[in-house]
């Protein structure tokens, strides 16, 4: 049975744009964020954001390294916590920008073969 479902599978020929939170650590009132990101078969990444407000509102990053087109790319942001908040526990969310204009998807199905997921990145402060 289940030999008869993985001809239904196509291969993997690309992954999928993505981004990764690596790092969020709150430091009196800001936010250091760093992650990296992959390009999608459309093309390099051009920019990563990021929000602390389950996307009401988003912060770009800055690139701090990448190498042509299959290179992995570095990122890192510092965001300002807000006002009035006393309590450093939080979730940053990061999306990843290619050159062609498309946009991380926020969530993305779940396959059999368990590969190339690519939601946002998420990472708790």
């Amino acid at each position: 049975m289940a030999n008869a479902y993985w001809s239904k599978v196509p291969p993997l020929q690309a992954n999928p744009l993505n981004s990764v939170v690596v790092s969020a650590r709150t430091e009196n009132t800001t936010l250091h964020v760093c992650g990296y990101a992959v390009g999608g078969p459309d093309g390099q990444v051009s920019r990563v954001s990021v929000t602390i407000d389950e996307g009401q509102s988003w912060q770009q990053t800055q690139i701090t390294y990448q190498e042509g087109r299959w290179s992995w790319t570095l990122w890192e942001a510092t965001v300002p916590l807000p006002v009035g908040k006393t309590e450093h526990h939080g979730r940053v969310l990061s999306r990843a920008e290619d050159e062609q204009g498309h946009v991380q998807d926020s969530d993305t199905d779940w396959n059999l073969r368990g590969v190339a997921y690519s939601g946002y990145g998420e990472g708790r402060f």
